[in-house]
């Protein structure tokens, strides 16, 4: 869990985690609802959620997540609701670290404001990356799961090979 927040003071990252508000979440429960306004960013603690987002009357899961990582984090910086549901997968674990704890924080301390939003876009950025490299395969192969991807030597720099593309050099 030290690395989610990678470029926030540990000393500070300890005030953060001990006066967030803990709570557990049964298999199933919903944590956060997608369109729900929640000015706060959840770090799991432990147990694995899945984040689902509703789709012509189905929910359809777009990925997990599990101990040390935080989910909200797009409400939280936009403040609009949240874009997916988070359910827990089986029992779960989190830290709620509250939106007006972390504007006192930074009220008292104009270096965290900067590590806070850096840890966050580290946080979207890879996630985006993630996010494309898996679309790229889901288009490229048919909606290939990661496990018949071909061996990351094989891979352009955005993650994703292209059959033709490969093919075209030997000719």
């Amino acid at each position: 869990m030290d690395n989610v927040f990678k470029f926030i003071e540990p000393s500070v990252m300890e005030t953060v985690l001990r006066e967030a508000t803990r709570a557990q979440f049964s298999p199933e429960q919903v944590i956060l609802a997608e369109g729900q306004q929640r000015r706060a960013v959840f770090l799991i603690e432990s147990g694995v959620v899945r984040v689902e987002r509703g789709h012509m009357g189905f929910s359809v899961e777009i990925s997990r997540l599990g101990p040390g990582e935080i989910f909200g984090e797009m409400s939280f910086v936009e403040d609009f609701g949240a874009s997916a549901s988070i359910v827990a997968n089986d029992l779960v674990n989190v830290a709620i670290i509250d939106g007006k704890q972390v504007k006192l924080l930074m009220e008292a301390s104009p270096e965290f404001y900067g590590q806070f939003y850096h840890s966050i876009a580290e946080i979207l950025s890879r996630r985006l990356r993630e996010t494309t490299v898996r679309s790229i395969a889901e288009y490229s192969w048919g909606g290939a799961s990661e496990q018949v991807l071909p061996p990351p030597s094989s891979l352009d720099d955005w993650g994703g090979g292209s059959p033709l593309r490969d093919n075209d050099d030997k000719n």
